[in-house]
């Protein structure tokens, strides 16, 4: 990048859900309704670092979307 200072880092629990989310087969949108905010919030909160109570918001909406659609839940 030319300009660093204007690159938007990940932290190792913004891009271990980003891979969930990949992974899962999942769709940002599915998540967002889980959790009770837009698509735009969601991906607004995913530019920074989350907070361990969003990070954990958006892993149990994983995990309840993943359940309903028949995958095995990792806990």
């Amino acid at each position: 990048l030319e300009n660093e200072e204007s690159a938007v880092y990940l932290n190792a629990d913004t891009g271990e859900v980003i891979i969930m989310v990949s992974e899962s087969g999942l769709k940002y949108t599915d998540i967002a309704r889980q959790i009770g905010i837009s698509r735009q919030y969601l991906s607004l909160l995913m530019r920074y670092d989350l907070t361990p109570e969003n990070r954990n918001k958006i892993l149990k909406a994983i995990r309840e979307l993943k359940e309903e659609r028949g995958g095995v839940s990792e806990e």
